[in-house]
């Protein structure tokens, strides 16, 4: 009993970790917070990224718009940075 809840706390743990693997990352090295705008297909999500942090985006193939910065197509692994009002994404 004990070895299968261990055998699937660790299959979880794996599989969360290879779908945060592929997902773009967002890291703002500024001080003030931006708007943002993540467009997929025909619909549009409004959000914000505080100042000196970075957050995980899961959606590929959707396009980033940080206002005041600038815009990116989001792929896998991207990595994408917020500094000195312009974004740059690799």
């Amino acid at each position: 009993m004990k070895s299968t809840l261990r055998l699937s706390l660790a299959f979880t743990v794996l599989v969360a970790g290879i779908a945060l693997a592929f997902n773009p990352t967002l890291r703002n090295e500024d001080s003030k917070s931006y708007e943002m705008d993540i467009e997929c297909g025909g619909s549009t999500t409004h959000t914000s990224i505080s100042g000196n942090t970075s957050t995980t985006l899961s959606n590929v193939g959707c396009k980033l718009k940080v206002k005041g910065a600038g815009s990116a197509k989001l792929t896998e692994n991207m990595k994408c940075v917020i500094k000195n009002s312009m974004l740059d994404c690799d």
